[in-house]
């Protein structure tokens, strides 16, 4: 086979094509193990196990490929990087906190994050409550 100059430029315009195709190919094949690997949740603060000297504390994290982050159930938004913060109350005692994540297939995964709430909430808390309804009741009926 004589290679001539048509010859060359058709070769050469075939191997720019198959390079360019094979570098869509594997662009999209390295795209797509991103979406196979399914959802992750990282939690920055706290940290498992910790103990906590407060009632109330930040939960601060970030998740990839997530279409739905629930917080003990409920719906936590996130912005367009993944990151989440969300205030929670501690009780005293053992707190076990569930985040569950869910892609855009349906798979999901879910983290659990144990904390030692160390602070007792006041013991009177409701007896004041009740206090003040007695003693707003007594000032009605004097008044009257």
């Amino acid at each position: 086979m004589e290679i001539n100059r048509t010859t060359s430029l058709r070769l050469i315009k075939i191997s720019i094509a198959c390079l360019i195709g094979i570098i869509i190919l594997i662009y999209a094949i390295s795209r797509s193990f991103q979406y196979t690997r399914g959802p992750s949740i990282t939690i920055f603060q706290p940290s498992d196990w910790t103990t906590i000297g407060a009632s109330i504390t930040d939960i601060e994290g970030r998740v990839d490929r997530v279409n739905v982050l629930k917080l003990n159930g409920q719906a936590i938004s996130m912005d367009e990087q993944g990151h989440f913060k969300e205030t929670i109350t501690i009780f005293p005692g053992s707190n076990i906190i569930t985040l569950h994540a869910e892609d855009q297939f349906g798979r999901s995964i879910e983290t659990l994050l144990h904390i030692n709430g160390s602070v007792d909430f006041p013991a009177n808390i409701s007896t004041s409550t009740q206090k003040s309804k007695e003693t707003n009741s007594a000032e009605i009926q004097s008044h009257s």
